[in-house]
């Protein structure tokens, strides 16, 4: 009963071999301290769990548009930003519609778009994982354009002028998936609010910690989010997950302040890699991508000291590892183990 194409290819496998240390999710090593979560424990109580959460995360709009910049009314709330990628797709795309993205980036973009019978088009990085002519000219007749910034996994951020000529060449609506922006500083969120014609992303699961609540935002002008608002479903967003993360927005200069800790841990990791001789891309995100010699036999030998990375099949990412970064203690048992491997 599946369509054809459905059933011929496989889903986004998100199973992984036990680990003591988990570093390859991209995730932040910091929980929410335990006071934030009597808040929310607090809040849980209180709420009739037979009845249905509020249908448009009203008070999480508010919250959200006062930490970035924005009127609630350029925002819609998502369960992450799969979610919110499914629902640009569906909104603006008929079948045979072309969607655009670089390669490699991350892997929803394809597994979403041809969901939904459109094109996919994709164009290489360039030498340095950077934005080519290419890609600009396949741009130009997409509906839909996806640029992470910074990109999974290869973690650099986009010559912003880059983008934006391929913001002037192209039809189509661009997408700036910003899910690791607190690690580089760098944001299009101004330009939306200015009322560009442009959709940011943005989620809770990295910087702030709340992997495990799948809570996103998408940033347009009105008119867009009135279009996504036809086709998202009603009740998106669960209680447990408004309520969170409506107390970590909160609190958010307490979690942030982790933001500070990662990036520092993030140069020291990449200082040593390079050390290592083990080639690690520049980045602005909270993961280095590397490239030992023998990446299957290092991602293995990382496995049995009980520390799990991400490896690849992807072309060009075949011979590359991706680790992402930990407390100051897992990176330092990751630093030993490396140098134990390279010894």
């Amino acid at each position: 009963m599946l369509r054809p194409e459905i059933a011929a290819r496989s889903g986004y496998d998100a199973q992984h071999p036990a680990a003591r240390i988990i570093l390859d999710a991209n995730e932040s090593p910091y929980d929410l301290t335990p006071d934030i979560k009597d808040r929310v424990f607090s809040r849980l109580k209180q709420i009739p769990f037979n009845r249905y959460p509020e249908a448009n995360s009203r008070a999480l709009r508010g919250l959200a548009a006062e930490h970035l910049g924005v009127d609630e009314d350029y925002i819609v709330t998502g369960n992450g930003s799969d979610e919110l990628i499914n629902y640009l797709i569906s909104a603006c795309i008929d079948p045979g519609d072309r969607v655009v993205f670089p390669e490699p980036s991350f892997s929803m973009y394809r597994i979403l778009a041809e969901t939904h019978h459109a094109e996919v088009i994709t164009e290489p990085l360039g030498e340095n994982w950077e934005l080519t002519d290419d890609l600009i000219k396949a741009s130009r007749k997409a509906s839909l354009v996806f640029l992470g910034y910074p990109n999974n996994p290869t973690g650099n951020c986009f010559d912003r002028e880059k983008i934006n000529e391929l913001r002037s060449e192209t039809d189509g609506l661009v997408i700036i998936d910003e899910a690791y922006s607190e690690f580089s500083g760098h944001s299009f969120v101004d330009e939306v609010s200015a009322g560009e014609p442009l959709v940011v992303l943005r989620t809770l699961s990295k910087a702030f910690g709340l992997a495990g609540i799948r809570t996103g935002f998408l940033i347009a002008p009105p008119q867009i989010v009135e279009g996504i608002s036809t086709v998202k479903l009603p009740y998106n967003l669960n209680r447990l997950s408004q309520v969170t993360a409506e107390e970590a927005l909160k609190n958010k200069e307490t979690i942030l302040k982790n933001v500070d800790i990662i990036i520092e841990q993030r140069n020291k990791l990449f200082d040593f890699l390079e050390e290592q001789g083990l080639k690690p891309y520049p980045t602005e995100a909270n993961f280095v991508l590397f490239r030992p010699s023998c990446a299957d036999g290092f991602y293995h030998q990382l496995l049995e000291s009980g520390i799990r990375v991400r490896s690849f099949s992807a072309p060009r990412l075949e011979n590359c590892l991706r680790v992402n970064v930990g407390t100051p203690a897992e990176n330092q048992t990751l630093i030993e183990a490396i140098k134990e491997i390279n010894s």
